[in-house]
Protein backbone atom coordinates (compact mmCIF):
# COMPACT_ATOMS: atom_id res chain seq x y z
CA UNK A 1 0.00 0.00 0.00
CA UNK A 2 3.03 2.50 0.71
CA UNK A 3 3.98 1.80 -2.83
CA UNK A 4 0.64 2.76 -4.31
CA UNK A 5 0.76 6.18 -2.26
CA UNK A 6 3.89 6.82 -3.60
CA UNK A 7 5.69 6.47 -0.33
CA UNK A 8 8.90 5.40 -0.06
CA UNK A 9 10.61 3.36 2.49
CA UNK A 10 13.19 5.45 4.32
CA UNK A 11 16.79 4.39 5.97
CA UNK A 12 17.84 4.67 9.20
CA UNK A 13 19.18 8.05 9.31
CA UNK A 14 16.16 9.50 7.85
CA UNK A 15 13.82 8.28 10.46
CA UNK A 16 13.17 9.48 13.94
CA UNK A 17 13.15 5.76 16.53
CA UNK A 18 11.93 8.32 19.38
CA UNK A 19 8.89 7.78 17.82
CA UNK A 20 8.56 4.08 17.74
CA UNK A 21 7.19 3.66 21.85
CA UNK A 22 3.99 1.29 21.57
CA UNK A 23 4.18 -1.81 24.01
CA UNK A 24 4.69 -3.82 20.47
CA UNK A 25 7.26 -1.79 18.89
CA UNK A 26 9.01 -1.87 22.07
CA UNK A 27 9.15 -5.91 21.95
CA UNK A 28 9.70 -5.87 18.48
CA UNK A 29 12.92 -4.17 18.52
CA UNK A 30 14.07 -5.99 21.62
CA UNK A 31 13.14 -9.32 19.87
CA UNK A 32 15.39 -8.16 16.90
CA UNK A 33 18.15 -7.33 18.86
CA UNK A 34 19.02 -10.74 20.02
CA UNK A 35 18.68 -12.08 15.94
CA UNK A 36 22.50 -12.21 15.96
CA UNK A 37 22.13 -14.09 19.38
CA UNK A 38 20.02 -16.64 17.88
CA UNK A 39 21.96 -17.25 14.75
CA UNK A 40 25.44 -17.26 16.73
CA UNK A 41 24.12 -19.84 19.26
CA UNK A 42 22.40 -22.07 16.52
CA UNK A 43 25.46 -22.36 14.54
CA UNK A 44 27.44 -22.97 17.71
CA UNK A 45 25.11 -25.43 18.91
CA UNK A 46 24.68 -27.41 15.46
CA UNK A 47 20.78 -26.11 16.08
CA UNK A 48 18.92 -24.74 13.49
CA UNK A 49 15.47 -25.39 15.24
CA UNK A 50 16.55 -22.38 17.25
CA UNK A 51 16.06 -20.36 14.33
CA UNK A 52 12.54 -21.56 13.44
CA UNK A 53 11.41 -21.00 16.81
CA UNK A 54 12.63 -17.69 16.81
CA UNK A 55 10.80 -16.87 13.84
CA UNK A 56 7.75 -18.13 14.73
CA UNK A 57 7.94 -15.94 17.91
CA UNK A 58 9.11 -12.69 15.78
CA UNK A 59 5.93 -13.45 13.48
CA UNK A 60 3.43 -13.82 16.00
CA UNK A 61 4.21 -10.58 17.76
CA UNK A 62 4.62 -9.05 14.17
CA UNK A 63 1.08 -10.24 13.46
CA UNK A 64 -0.25 -8.33 16.94
CA UNK A 65 1.29 -5.30 15.93
CA UNK A 66 0.28 -5.23 12.59
CA UNK A 67 -3.43 -6.07 13.64
CA UNK A 68 -3.13 -2.95 16.21
CA UNK A 69 -1.41 -0.37 14.75
CA UNK A 70 -1.71 1.45 11.86
CA UNK A 71 1.50 2.04 9.63
CA UNK A 72 0.18 4.47 7.29
CA UNK A 73 -0.99 7.22 8.86
CA UNK A 74 -1.21 11.46 8.31
CA UNK A 75 2.07 11.47 10.77
CA UNK A 76 4.33 11.38 8.21
CA UNK A 77 7.61 10.88 10.75
CA UNK A 78 5.36 7.72 12.26
CA UNK A 79 4.83 6.58 9.19
CA UNK A 80 8.15 6.44 8.12
CA UNK A 81 9.77 4.89 11.55
CA UNK A 82 6.74 2.09 11.40
CA UNK A 83 7.76 1.58 7.80
CA UNK A 84 11.35 1.16 8.42
CA UNK A 85 10.62 -1.44 11.24
CA UNK A 86 8.80 -3.18 9.02
CA UNK A 87 11.12 -3.29 6.08
CA UNK A 88 13.69 -4.36 8.94
CA UNK A 89 11.87 -7.24 10.17
CA UNK A 90 11.31 -8.35 6.33
CA UNK A 91 14.76 -8.27 6.37
CA UNK A 92 15.76 -10.70 9.25
CA UNK A 93 12.99 -12.92 8.12
CA UNK A 94 14.43 -13.17 4.98
CA UNK A 95 17.77 -13.57 5.94
CA UNK A 96 16.74 -16.54 7.92
CA UNK A 97 14.90 -18.21 5.84
CA UNK A 98 17.97 -18.11 3.33
CA UNK A 99 20.00 -19.52 6.33
CA UNK A 100 17.84 -22.18 6.75
CA UNK A 101 17.40 -23.00 2.87
CA UNK A 102 13.66 -21.94 2.73
CA UNK A 103 12.27 -19.87 0.10
CA UNK A 104 9.97 -16.73 0.99
CA UNK A 105 7.21 -15.53 -1.14
CA UNK A 106 7.30 -11.79 -2.63
CA UNK A 107 3.74 -11.43 -1.48
CA UNK A 108 0.94 -13.32 0.34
Amino acid sequence: MAQEKNITIPTYPEIDTGLLKEPEEINLIKMMVRYPEIIDGSVRTLEPHRITFYLHELSGVFHSYYNKNKVLSENKSLTSARLFLIKTIRVILENSLNILGVGAPEKM
